[in-house]
């Protein structure tokens, strides 16, 4: 398996950790060609601190469960935005204030991925 499909197969657990756990507007960004630090950022909206506490945990319970463990862990303004960085894959939560503010996908829209062609590979 090459490592493009690996990182695929990362985004596509993420994804789905996310959807179980109601965050929403989940975006894939594909930044691999752009940036050095990451290949892609998944970008959701969270409602609550109780609903970032239980994601997170979710998120390094199952990835830990599948070896993936997590490098580095951002929280700015406590839960308005959390940055957890699993090396090729950064999942940025935010509140829809802060995500609204940060614009992620906006100023990354050229390189957003179709979450529906995500789940094909």
């Amino acid at each position: 398996m090459t490592k493009e499909n690996l990182d695929y197969n990362l985004c596509n657990l993420i994804l789905n950790i996310l959807e179980e756990k109601k965050v929403e507007e989940i975006k894939i960004i594909k930044v691999i060609e752009v940036l050095p630090i990451a290949d892609f950022f998944v970008v959701g909206t969270i409602e609550s601190t109780p609903q970032a506490s239980a994601v997170v945990n979710e998120l390094n319970f199952k990835l830990k469960e599948a070896g993936i463990h997590q490098i580095n862990r951002k929280n700015f303004s406590s839960a308005d935005w959390i940055l957890l960085d699993y090396n090729s894959v950064i999942v940025h939560l935010f509140t829809k204030d802060k995500r609204d503010f940060y614009n992620l996908e906006g100023l990354w829209s050229k390189y957003l991925v179709d979450k529906n062609k995500l789940t094909q590979k």
